[in-house]
């Protein structure tokens, strides 16, 4: 519709509202007859209804007939208010509901990154300098579109609408104007309190996929507002553990291993210093109530019959690389000073099948494999610590099912060798994981602890790792594991 037509419809609009008698005659330049519009009642008659074939027929008989066509445009869209009249073919009955879609999913996208980055020990980067530059980017945003809306009226009409365009105010020429005003300054103020508020945010100390109820407060957010999800954010308690927690039972220096000198004369390597920290005789579990009873305890349980030698020194390495990673860690607290969240303790067992054969006078023995990997035991130790060394002779127990040879490693971790004697209690490897699952919740923990609360704490944190006799892992991986476990509560 061009002017004059606005014009016209306007003051039709007007006569009807005045009650004024209209008639209007439309000539059709084709066949020239007359078409008298009779006067319109809104009381009694109903709007005809306009068939856009016709309209569209009409129009090109015109064309034909070399009448001009500039007066009358295409139908689009249009809105009245009083006397404007703007064409608008870009909105639509559903965009206040589109755009409220956007923001939620927006939402909710922030909120799902934001835990994934904490829990992935991403804080920093993740989460902490996006909340901080949200706000700011929003701003220099807002303000900057404004200033090019002022000097543009077409900036941004291909994409948004007038009617969906912000309200700039009369600070549209520089966004340097903002400074001012009041509001601005009173802006700035509520930043800084904003970044002192959550300076925490910057020393994030929890632990590896933490839980969403242990990061946040409350597990929702508001999505109007998202600069609320770093107000949600915990402070983090870090949980040190001290020195004396530590599972030192005697300052005793005694060497469990020696090297042995190469050639050319060349002297022994002197005793590192896992070898002269205090071994542990009694076990992972205190005898007494203590702070220690929260420190992670991993007990390595593995199953042999007839392993080759090959997978006797594969698994083995498996339990040196532990023992060296649990001996650097205690020393590191004890010596250093150093907190380490991931510290841990550990004691690794092996139940070996049908350990036994009978000499000639009817006496058990222990067989060739039991010897096999007393052999391999130290070329293990020497490939993990890169030097030649004979560990010291295990101590031997008798026990109701066999025997047991007790090794203390070169971390000062115990690793017991269980001699199942098939006279005595039942073989097969299904069979070993009952005894050694029995032997460590139902003897260690339940029997010898008395107090319910101290079971619950040290249940909670307490992980066997089944293995077969031919694994071979890392540290590293054993973490991982233990940080999924941690995850789930439910998980046994």
């Amino acid at each position: 519709m061009n002017q004059t037509q606005i014009q016209n419809f306007l003051s039709r609009m007007r006569a009807l509202e005045s009650g004024i008698d209209y008639t209007d005659i439309e000539i059709d330049t084709e066949t020239e007859k007359t078409k008298v519009v009779k006067k319109w009642n809104p009381k009694e008659d109903k709007p005809d209804t306009i068939d856009a074939g016709d309209y569209a027929k009409r129009r090109r008989r015109k064309r034909q007939a070399g009448g001009d066509g500039e007066e009358e445009e295409e139908i689009s869209a249009y809105s009245v208010f009083e006397e404007y009249v703007e064409l608008n073919q870009f909105t639509s009955p559903y965009d206040s509901l589109w755009i409220v879609l956007v923001q939620t999913l927006a939402g909710f996208v922030c909120f799902a990154s934001s835990k994934f980055a904490c829990k992935v020990l991403m804080q920093r980067s993740g989460f902490a300098l996006p909340m901080l530059l949200c706000g700011p980017i929003a701003v220099i945003v807002l303000a900057s579109s404004c200033s090019f809306r002022a000097a543009d009226a077409c900036y941004l009409t291909n994409t948004m609408t007038k009617e969906l365009f912000w309200r700039c105010g009369d600070f549209t020429t520089s966004p340097l104007r903002l400074l001012a005003y009041s509001q601005t300054w009173m802006w700035l103020g509520w930043l800084l309190s904003q970044v002192w508020v959550t300076f925490h945010l910057w020393t994030p100390g929890q632990e590896r996929l933490a839980r969403a109820e242990k990061l946040f407060i409350l597990p929702y957010f508001l999505g109007g507002f998202i600069e609320s999800l770093a107000l949600n954010r915990r402070r983090d308690d870090k949980a040190s553990i001290k020195a004396e927690d530590l599972e030192m039972d005697s300052e005793d220096c005694s060497q469990t291993y020696e090297t042995i000198g190469g050639f050319g004369g060349q002297k022994p390597s002197p005793p590192s210093v896992c070898s002269m920290s205090s071994s542990k005789h009694d076990g992972m579990i205190r005898d007494s109530a203590s702070s220690a009873d929260a420190i992670t305890k991993i007990y390595a349980c593995a199953t042999m019959w007839h392993e080759t030698p090959h997978e006797m020194t594969c698994m083995l390495k498996s339990i040196f690389r532990m023992d060296e990673d649990q001996c650097a860690r205690r020393n590191a607290q004890k010596y250093l000073k150093i907190i380490d969240p991931d510290y841990y303790e550990f004691e690794a067992h092996i139940f070996f099948d049908d350990a036994f054969d009978q000499n000639e006078f009817g006496e058990p023995i222990v067989n060739k494999y039991v010897k096999q990997i007393i052999e391999v035991m130290d070329d293990a130790a020497s490939a993990i610590h890169q030097t030649s060394m004979r560990l010291k002779p295990p101590k031997k127990v008798k026990t109701p099912y066999g025997g047991r040879f007790v090794y203390i490693l070169p971390g000062k971790n115990r690793l017991i060798i269980h001699l199942k004697d098939k006279n005595k209690i039942r073989h097969r490897k299904r069979w070993s994981q009952v005894m050694y699952l029995y032997y460590l919740l139902a003897y260690r923990l339940m029997l010898k602890v008395d107090e319910q609360s101290r079971k619950e704490i040290i249940s909670e944190n307490t992980f066997i790792l089944t293995l077969d006799g031919d694994v071979d892992f890392t540290p590293q991986c054993v973490h991982l594991l233990v940080d999924l476990m941690k995850k789930n509560r439910k998980l046994g």
